[in-house]
């Protein structure tokens, strides 16, 4: 057995124990050697146990018994709870917007509308993200204050997340000029 830490780095410590047989546990190569008992064509349910941060395959790993002259290799992958993921924010009709997470800026768009952040997230969290309208001088930005969530994927990736902001001025009315209150008398007569 062969296992992994994403990218074929080899992960030591993992713990591989069939359903029928011997545990074993990854060297510093990431190798490993079970013993597997069982009729030829047997199916074998493997348990693996990934140290701390990784997490273990998805779902059960399964190996049917064959008798081989050479011992057959299987490799088994222990992803990372935690990897760097990218995002890059793009504001359009507003720039100097604050990006909250959790409730605190982690950013703020230059004057062109674009802010990048690296994280490095959980696998499988939900990243909640808040571009921060509240500051009076953009009371007038549609939408207020719009949230925004990435899940996050078991791999290392870049996402881009853009809103459009629009000014919504109040109209402001333009009075009639008054006219002139002149007496009737003073009037010509037509």
């Amino acid at each position: 057995m062969r296992v992994s830490a994403g990218e074929g780095e080899p992960l030591p410590g993992v713990s591989v124990r069939p359903s029928a047989g011997t545990q074993g546990v990854t060297d510093a190569r990431g190798v490993t050697r079970i013993l597997i008992s069982g009729e030829e064509g047997a199916k074998v349910d493997l348990a693996v146990a990934c140290p701390e941060g990784y997490a273990a395959p998805a779902g059960v790993t399964r190996v049917v018994v064959r008798r081989a002259s050479k011992a057959p290799e299987l490799d088994i992958p222990c992803k990372p709870y935690e990897h760097a993921v990218v995002i890059a924010f793009k504001t359009t009709g507003a720039s100097g917007i604050p990006v909250l997470y959790l409730g605190r800026e982690i950013a703020r768009t230059d004057e062109s509308g674009y802010a990048l952040v690296e994280l490095e997230p959980k696998v499988g969290e939900t990243l909640e993200f808040t571009l921060d309208t509240s500051d009076p001088k953009y009371k007038f930005l549609r939408p207020q204050s719009p949230e925004r969530t990435v899940q996050v994927p078991d791999g290392e990736e870049a996402f881009t997340i853009e809103q459009k902001f629009i000014e919504d001025k109040p109209k402001v009315k333009k009075a009639a000029a008054p006219r002139p209150n002149i007496p009737k008398e003073l009037l010509p007569d037509k």
